[in-house]
Protein backbone atom coordinates (compact mmCIF):
# COMPACT_ATOMS: atom_id res chain seq x y z
CA UNK A 1 0.00 0.00 0.00
CA UNK A 2 1.06 3.58 -0.63
CA UNK A 3 -0.73 6.14 1.58
CA UNK A 4 -4.02 4.16 1.76
CA UNK A 5 -7.04 6.34 2.48
CA UNK A 6 -10.54 5.21 1.52
CA UNK A 7 -11.91 1.68 1.82
CA UNK A 8 -15.00 0.04 0.31
CA UNK A 9 -16.46 -3.46 0.01
CA UNK A 10 -17.39 -4.90 -3.38
CA UNK A 11 -18.59 -8.49 -3.23
CA UNK A 12 -15.76 -10.54 -1.71
CA UNK A 13 -13.18 -7.81 -2.29
CA UNK A 14 -11.87 -4.95 -0.17
CA UNK A 15 -11.06 -1.97 -2.39
CA UNK A 16 -8.30 0.35 -1.15
CA UNK A 17 -7.60 3.85 -2.48
CA UNK A 18 -3.82 4.30 -2.57
CA UNK A 19 -3.44 8.05 -2.51
CA UNK A 20 0.34 7.95 -3.00
CA UNK A 21 0.30 5.50 -5.91
CA UNK A 22 -2.78 6.85 -7.67
CA UNK A 23 -4.43 3.44 -7.73
CA UNK A 24 -7.25 1.39 -6.25
CA UNK A 25 -6.13 -2.05 -5.09
CA UNK A 26 -8.41 -5.10 -4.78
CA UNK A 27 -7.82 -7.41 -1.80
CA UNK A 28 -9.56 -10.70 -1.00
CA UNK A 29 -11.63 -10.18 2.15
CA UNK A 30 -11.27 -13.74 3.38
CA UNK A 31 -7.50 -14.16 3.00
CA UNK A 32 -6.16 -10.61 2.86
CA UNK A 33 -4.26 -11.46 -0.32
CA UNK A 34 -3.95 -8.85 -3.04
CA UNK A 35 -5.94 -9.98 -6.06
CA UNK A 36 -5.16 -6.98 -8.28
CA UNK A 37 -2.69 -4.29 -7.22
CA UNK A 38 -3.89 -1.86 -9.91
CA UNK A 39 -7.60 -2.63 -9.99
CA UNK A 40 -7.83 0.99 -11.19
CA UNK A 41 -4.75 3.02 -12.16
CA UNK A 42 -3.92 6.53 -13.38
CA UNK A 43 -5.74 8.29 -10.55
CA UNK A 44 -4.74 11.55 -8.87
CA UNK A 45 -4.41 11.20 -5.10
CA UNK A 46 -7.62 9.17 -4.60
CA UNK A 47 -8.99 9.90 -1.13
CA UNK A 48 -12.39 8.21 -1.01
CA UNK A 49 -14.14 5.27 -2.68
CA UNK A 50 -17.76 4.19 -2.39
CA UNK A 51 -19.72 1.34 -3.97
CA UNK A 52 -23.36 1.67 -4.99
CA UNK A 53 -24.80 -1.43 -6.65
CA UNK A 54 -22.54 -2.22 -9.61
CA UNK A 55 -20.93 1.25 -9.61
CA UNK A 56 -17.73 2.36 -7.90
CA UNK A 57 -17.10 6.08 -7.38
CA UNK A 58 -13.58 7.39 -6.77
CA UNK A 59 -12.69 10.91 -5.56
CA UNK A 60 -9.48 12.33 -7.11
CA UNK A 61 -8.36 14.89 -4.56
CA UNK A 62 -5.83 16.91 -6.57
CA UNK A 63 -7.65 17.09 -9.92
CA UNK A 64 -11.12 17.60 -8.44
CA UNK A 65 -12.67 14.75 -10.41
CA UNK A 66 -15.07 11.97 -9.40
CA UNK A 67 -14.63 8.89 -11.58
CA UNK A 68 -17.23 6.17 -12.08
CA UNK A 69 -16.13 2.55 -12.61
CA UNK A 70 -17.48 -0.98 -12.73
CA UNK A 71 -17.31 -2.21 -9.13
CA UNK A 72 -16.64 -5.83 -10.19
CA UNK A 73 -13.98 -5.29 -12.87
CA UNK A 74 -12.60 -1.77 -12.33
CA UNK A 75 -13.38 -0.90 -15.97
CA UNK A 76 -14.03 2.84 -16.42
CA UNK A 77 -17.65 3.83 -17.01
CA UNK A 78 -16.81 7.54 -16.94
CA UNK A 79 -13.40 8.56 -15.57
CA UNK A 80 -14.58 12.21 -15.41
CA UNK A 81 -18.10 11.57 -14.19
CA UNK A 82 -18.02 14.83 -12.19
CA UNK A 83 -15.30 17.44 -12.69
CA UNK A 84 -14.33 20.97 -11.66
CA UNK A 85 -14.48 20.21 -7.94
CA UNK A 86 -12.25 21.55 -5.17
CA UNK A 87 -10.38 18.93 -3.14
CA UNK A 88 -13.09 16.21 -2.97
CA UNK A 89 -12.24 14.36 0.22
CA UNK A 90 -15.21 12.13 1.06
CA UNK A 91 -18.07 10.36 -0.71
CA UNK A 92 -21.31 8.70 0.33
CA UNK A 93 -24.36 7.38 -1.52
CA UNK A 94 -27.96 7.24 -0.39
CA UNK A 95 -30.81 6.43 -2.72
CA UNK A 96 -29.93 7.90 -6.09
CA UNK A 97 -27.80 10.66 -4.58
CA UNK A 98 -24.02 11.01 -4.39
CA UNK A 99 -22.70 13.22 -1.58
CA UNK A 100 -19.31 14.85 -2.18
CA UNK A 101 -17.37 16.70 0.54
CA UNK A 102 -14.87 19.45 -0.28
CA UNK A 103 -12.04 19.59 2.24
CA UNK A 104 -10.98 23.19 1.64
CA UNK A 105 -14.41 24.78 1.22
CA UNK A 106 -15.96 22.83 4.12
CA UNK A 107 -19.07 21.87 2.19
CA UNK A 108 -21.01 18.84 0.99
CA UNK A 109 -22.75 18.96 -2.37
CA UNK A 110 -25.37 16.55 -3.67
CA UNK A 111 -25.28 15.03 -7.17
CA UNK A 112 -27.43 12.64 -9.15
CA UNK A 113 -25.60 9.30 -8.82
CA UNK A 114 -26.82 8.20 -12.27
CA UNK A 115 -26.14 11.32 -14.35
CA UNK A 116 -23.63 13.31 -12.29
CA UNK A 117 -25.88 16.39 -12.38
CA UNK A 118 -25.58 18.81 -9.45
CA UNK A 119 -28.82 18.82 -7.45
CA UNK A 120 -28.49 22.44 -6.28
CA UNK A 121 -25.99 25.31 -6.57
CA UNK A 122 -26.40 25.80 -2.83
CA UNK A 123 -24.36 23.24 -0.82
CA UNK A 124 -26.39 20.61 0.99
CA UNK A 125 -24.23 21.17 4.10
CA UNK A 126 -21.77 24.00 4.76
CA UNK A 127 -19.66 25.38 7.59
CA UNK A 128 -17.64 22.16 7.99
CA UNK A 129 -14.03 22.03 9.15
CA UNK A 130 -11.88 19.76 7.00
CA UNK A 131 -14.57 17.13 6.25
CA UNK A 132 -12.72 13.84 5.87
CA UNK A 133 -15.53 11.25 5.92
CA UNK A 134 -19.29 10.90 5.49
CA UNK A 135 -21.58 8.11 6.71
CA UNK A 136 -25.30 7.82 5.98
CA UNK A 137 -27.70 5.80 8.14
CA UNK A 138 -31.42 6.04 7.42
CA UNK A 139 -32.17 9.76 7.18
CA UNK A 140 -29.10 10.77 9.18
CA UNK A 141 -25.83 12.05 7.72
CA UNK A 142 -22.71 11.94 9.91
CA UNK A 143 -19.66 14.04 8.97
CA UNK A 144 -16.14 13.74 10.40
CA UNK A 145 -14.52 17.19 10.76
CA UNK A 146 -10.82 16.39 10.92
CA UNK A 147 -9.72 19.98 11.58
CA UNK A 148 -11.80 20.73 14.68
CA UNK A 149 -12.18 17.21 16.10
CA UNK A 150 -15.94 16.84 15.86
CA UNK A 151 -18.57 14.60 14.31
CA UNK A 152 -21.54 16.57 12.97
CA UNK A 153 -25.03 15.13 12.59
CA UNK A 154 -27.38 16.33 9.84
CA UNK A 155 -30.62 15.23 8.23
CA UNK A 156 -30.63 13.85 4.69
CA UNK A 157 -32.12 17.18 3.58
CA UNK A 158 -29.06 19.00 4.96
CA UNK A 159 -30.65 20.45 8.11
CA UNK A 160 -28.28 20.67 11.08
CA UNK A 161 -29.26 18.32 13.90
CA UNK A 162 -26.09 18.82 15.98
CA UNK A 163 -22.92 20.28 14.43
CA UNK A 164 -20.90 18.94 17.38
CA UNK A 165 -22.74 15.65 17.94
CA UNK A 166 -19.44 14.23 19.19
CA UNK A 167 -16.61 16.58 20.18
CA UNK A 168 -13.19 16.57 21.83
CA UNK A 169 -11.60 14.26 19.24
CA UNK A 170 -8.09 14.59 17.86
CA UNK A 171 -8.49 14.28 14.10
CA UNK A 172 -11.41 12.06 13.04
CA UNK A 173 -10.74 10.82 9.51
CA UNK A 174 -13.05 7.82 9.00
CA UNK A 175 -16.52 6.89 10.26
CA UNK A 176 -18.81 3.92 9.79
CA UNK A 177 -22.29 3.05 11.08
CA UNK A 178 -23.28 -0.52 11.92
CA UNK A 179 -26.50 -1.33 13.73
CA UNK A 180 -26.89 1.10 16.61
CA UNK A 181 -23.19 1.95 16.70
CA UNK A 182 -21.11 4.71 15.12
CA UNK A 183 -17.41 3.90 14.76
CA UNK A 184 -14.87 6.73 14.53
CA UNK A 185 -11.23 6.40 13.48
CA UNK A 186 -9.16 9.17 15.08
CA UNK A 187 -5.72 9.62 13.51
CA UNK A 188 -4.81 12.06 16.27
CA UNK A 189 -5.14 9.47 19.05
CA UNK A 190 -4.53 6.36 16.94
CA UNK A 191 -7.80 4.79 18.05
CA UNK A 192 -11.15 3.58 16.79
CA UNK A 193 -13.93 4.52 19.21
CA UNK A 194 -17.52 3.27 19.43
CA UNK A 195 -20.50 5.56 20.07
CA UNK A 196 -24.27 5.21 20.25
CA UNK A 197 -25.40 6.56 16.87
CA UNK A 198 -28.61 8.07 18.26
CA UNK A 199 -27.21 9.88 21.31
CA UNK A 200 -23.48 10.30 20.63
CA UNK A 201 -22.73 8.74 24.01
CA UNK A 202 -19.41 6.88 24.14
CA UNK A 203 -19.74 3.09 24.31
CA UNK A 204 -16.01 2.33 24.09
CA UNK A 205 -13.50 5.17 23.68
CA UNK A 206 -10.70 2.84 22.63
CA UNK A 207 -12.32 -0.14 20.93
CA UNK A 208 -9.10 -0.43 18.88
CA UNK A 209 -5.92 1.38 19.91
CA UNK A 210 -2.26 1.89 19.00
CA UNK A 211 -3.02 2.56 15.34
CA UNK A 212 -0.78 4.63 13.11
CA UNK A 213 -2.73 7.06 10.93
CA UNK A 214 -5.78 4.90 10.17
CA UNK A 215 -7.39 6.99 7.40
CA UNK A 216 -9.94 4.42 6.20
CA UNK A 217 -12.40 2.05 7.86
CA UNK A 218 -15.22 -0.33 6.95
CA UNK A 219 -17.21 -2.67 9.17
CA UNK A 220 -17.49 -6.25 7.92
CA UNK A 221 -19.96 -8.42 9.90
CA UNK A 222 -18.50 -11.71 11.14
CA UNK A 223 -20.23 -14.67 9.47
CA UNK A 224 -22.18 -16.75 11.96
CA UNK A 225 -22.08 -20.53 11.95
CA UNK A 226 -25.36 -22.36 11.31
CA UNK A 227 -27.18 -23.37 14.47
CA UNK A 228 -27.01 -27.14 14.98
CA UNK A 229 -30.30 -28.98 14.78
CA UNK A 230 -31.75 -29.90 18.12
CA UNK A 231 -34.10 -28.74 20.84
CA UNK A 232 -34.28 -25.02 21.43
CA UNK A 233 -33.23 -23.90 24.91
CA UNK A 234 -36.28 -22.62 26.73
CA UNK A 235 -34.68 -20.50 29.48
CA UNK A 236 -34.05 -16.79 28.88
CA UNK A 237 -31.59 -15.06 31.19
CA UNK A 238 -30.27 -11.51 31.58
CA UNK A 239 -27.35 -9.97 33.45
CA UNK A 240 -25.87 -6.52 34.00
CA UNK A 241 -22.21 -5.71 33.43
CA UNK A 242 -22.43 -3.02 36.13
CA UNK A 243 -23.13 -3.19 39.86
CA UNK A 244 -26.82 -3.06 40.71
CA UNK A 245 -26.38 0.33 42.37
CA UNK A 246 -24.32 3.18 40.92
CA UNK A 247 -23.56 6.74 41.98
CA UNK A 248 -22.50 9.24 39.30
CA UNK A 249 -22.43 13.00 38.58
CA UNK A 250 -23.11 12.39 34.87
CA UNK A 251 -26.38 13.20 33.10
CA UNK A 252 -26.05 10.18 30.78
CA UNK A 253 -24.66 6.68 31.18
CA UNK A 254 -24.33 3.71 28.86
CA UNK A 255 -25.57 0.58 30.62
CA UNK A 256 -24.27 -2.74 29.27
CA UNK A 257 -25.28 -6.33 29.80
CA UNK A 258 -25.72 -9.79 28.34
CA UNK A 259 -28.64 -12.11 27.73
CA UNK A 260 -28.67 -15.88 27.36
CA UNK A 261 -30.85 -18.43 25.64
CA UNK A 262 -32.76 -17.87 22.36
CA UNK A 263 -32.98 -14.13 23.08
CA UNK A 264 -34.45 -11.82 20.44
CA UNK A 265 -34.28 -8.50 22.26
CA UNK A 266 -34.03 -6.56 25.51
CA UNK A 267 -36.35 -3.82 26.73
CA UNK A 268 -35.81 -1.12 29.35
CA UNK A 269 -38.40 0.32 31.73
CA UNK A 270 -38.04 3.67 33.53
CA UNK A 271 -41.18 4.74 35.35
CA UNK A 272 -43.88 4.84 32.68
CA UNK A 273 -41.38 4.86 29.81
CA UNK A 274 -40.14 1.74 28.05
CA UNK A 275 -38.49 0.76 24.80
CA UNK A 276 -35.85 -1.45 23.18
CA UNK A 277 -32.20 -1.53 24.18
CA UNK A 278 -29.55 -1.89 21.48
CA UNK A 279 -28.44 -5.47 20.78
CA UNK A 280 -29.68 -8.78 22.13
CA UNK A 281 -27.18 -11.34 23.46
CA UNK A 282 -24.83 -8.42 24.13
CA UNK A 283 -26.80 -5.24 24.68
CA UNK A 284 -26.42 -1.63 25.79
CA UNK A 285 -28.66 1.32 26.52
CA UNK A 286 -27.85 5.05 26.88
CA UNK A 287 -29.94 6.34 29.79
CA UNK A 288 -30.63 10.00 30.58
CA UNK A 289 -30.50 10.60 34.33
CA UNK A 290 -32.48 13.04 36.43
CA UNK A 291 -30.94 14.36 39.64
CA UNK A 292 -31.41 11.96 42.51
CA UNK A 293 -32.61 8.37 42.30
CA UNK A 294 -33.18 6.64 38.93
CA UNK A 295 -34.44 3.03 38.74
CA UNK A 296 -34.07 1.19 35.42
CA UNK A 297 -35.41 -2.33 34.86
CA UNK A 298 -34.32 -4.57 31.98
CA UNK A 299 -36.08 -7.66 30.63
CA UNK A 300 -34.84 -10.06 27.92
CA UNK A 301 -37.33 -11.57 25.47
CA UNK A 302 -37.14 -14.62 23.24
CA UNK A 303 -38.71 -17.81 21.95
CA UNK A 304 -38.57 -19.28 25.44
CA UNK A 305 -40.53 -16.41 26.99
CA UNK A 306 -39.25 -13.53 29.13
CA UNK A 307 -36.44 -13.43 31.62
CA UNK A 308 -36.82 -12.41 35.21
CA UNK A 309 -36.37 -8.62 35.37
CA UNK A 310 -33.05 -7.19 36.51
CA UNK A 311 -33.10 -3.83 38.26
CA UNK A 312 -30.41 -1.12 38.35
CA UNK A 313 -30.52 1.84 40.73
CA UNK A 314 -28.52 4.93 39.71
CA UNK A 315 -28.06 7.91 42.00
CA UNK A 316 -27.12 11.09 40.17
CA UNK A 317 -25.30 13.53 42.41
CA UNK A 318 -24.00 16.82 40.89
Amino acid sequence: MNAPYGLAISGSSLLVANSGAGTVTAIDLASGATTKASFIAGLSSPRSVVVSGSDLFVANYTTGIIGKYDAATGAPLDASFISGLSTPSALAVYGGNLLVASFTSGTIDEYDAHTGALRSTIPLISGLSGPAAIAVFGNSVYVANSSNGTIGLYSASGATVDAAFISGLGSPVAISVYGSDLYVSDSGSGTIAEYDNSTGVSVNGALVSNLGGAFGMVVVPTPTAPTPAGPTPSVIGIALSEKKKLVTPRARLVIKGTASGPVTGVTYHIGKKSGPASGAAVWHFAVKLKPGKNVVTFVAHGAGGDSAPVKLTIIRRP
